[in-house]
């Protein structure tokens, strides 16, 4: 679906569509980064390491936060 309306906003031919493509790509690839890390580790959790995954969801929300704000760092 999303790469649908990626397409659609660059055949559009407007710079601020372009644009607009460009973000959904990074907000998709970051996002798609805070999923897959999340679930690996999840997957390999226990009791005694639930404190290390809460702070490795910490620090993907932290990642989805400044994708959404615009910020590559």
């Amino acid at each position: 679906m999303t790469d649908d309306l990626v397409k659609r906003l660059r055949n559009e031919g407007i710079a601020e569509l372009d644009e607009a493509a460009d973000r959904i790509r990074e907000l998709e690839a970051a996002l798609v980064k805070v999923a897959e890390e999340y679930e690996i580790e999840w997957s390999k959790s226990s009791v005694i390491n639930t404190l290390n995954i809460a702070q490795i969801l910490s620090e993907r929300i932290v990642i989805a936060r400044k994708a959404l704000e615009g910020k590559d760092d």
